[in-house]
């Protein structure tokens, strides 16, 4: 549970996070900012990924990181790095604490720490109702079991018959 002056705050990939793609619903390649303010659902996403963010993700406001890095650049910020857009949108927000999960960079951790924000992690799952799986989910899961289990009846028999032979080849 976070305070009103904590953040839950995310920087990864979706298609390698799992907490983030639950928070989200949005799968990208590279990482990006996502964070959690006042319960509203925030994510700072560059220009290639921002359209598709906005039409498929399930946040309450994706912000263009240029108007981020515009702002900066105009406050004299230099190097404009990860953590100082980070900072510049939770001190706009009057964050002060964060609520991390645990495998969290450590690059931005110290980086957000040397700004003055208290850092706790949470261990997995980061969100708990992750754990209770909805109907879709449920649906999901079932499908891809019966598509492995219908696959595995055509693959199965083949490795076995084939073994016998490969042994041979392998002595010969």
């Amino acid at each position: 549970m976070t305070s009103a002056q904590e953040a839950r705050l995310i920087i990864a990939a979706s298609e390698r996070d799992s907490n983030l793609y639950y928070a989200t619903q949005f799968l990208a390649p590279d990482p990006f900012i996502f964070m959690e303010v006042h319960g509203r659902k925030i994510l700072v996403m560059n220009e290639l990924e921002l359209d598709r963010a906005r039409d498929q993700s399930t946040v309450d406001e994706v912000i263009p990181t240029s108007k981020i890095v515009e702002k900066l650049r105009k406050h004299g910020v230099k190097p404009i790095t990860t953590s100082e857009i980070v900072h510049f949108i939770l001190k706009e927000r009057g964050v002060a604490k964060l609520l991390v999960p645990a495998d969290f960079p450590i690059e931005y951790a110290d980086a957000l720490r040397a700004k003055g924000y208290p850092i706790r992690h949470k261990s997995d799952p980061f969100y708990e109702k992750r754990l209770i799986k909805n109907k879709k989910e449920i649906f999901l899961k079932e499908f891809s079991l019966r598509i492995a289990v219908f696959i595995s009846s055509f693959i199965i028999p083949l490795v076995v018959f084939q073994a016998p032979y490969q042994i041979l080849l392998w002595f010969k």
